[in-house]
C-alpha cells in the first residue's frame, strides 16, 4: 500500500471538489491539479514551525 499524504480538513474538501474521473484525460487532471496549486501556493507551501 502507498503511502497516505495527511492535508487539514480544508485542503481535503477542495482536493475532493475536483472529482477527477478514472476516464477522465490525464492532461485535464493535472491542468486542473496545477491550477488548485497555483490557487492554494500559501496554504500548501506554509512553514509548520
Amino acid at each position: 500500500m502507498g503511502k497516505q499524504i495527511v492535508v487539514s480538513d480544508e485542503i481535503h474538501s477542495r482536493l475532493a471538489s475536483l472529482k477527477v474521473h478514472p476516464r477522465e484525460p490525464f492532461n485535464d487532471v493535472i491542468k486542473r491539479l496545477l491550477d488548485f496549486y497555483e490557487a492554494n501556493r500559501d496554504k500548501l507551501m506554509a512553514p509548520k514551525w
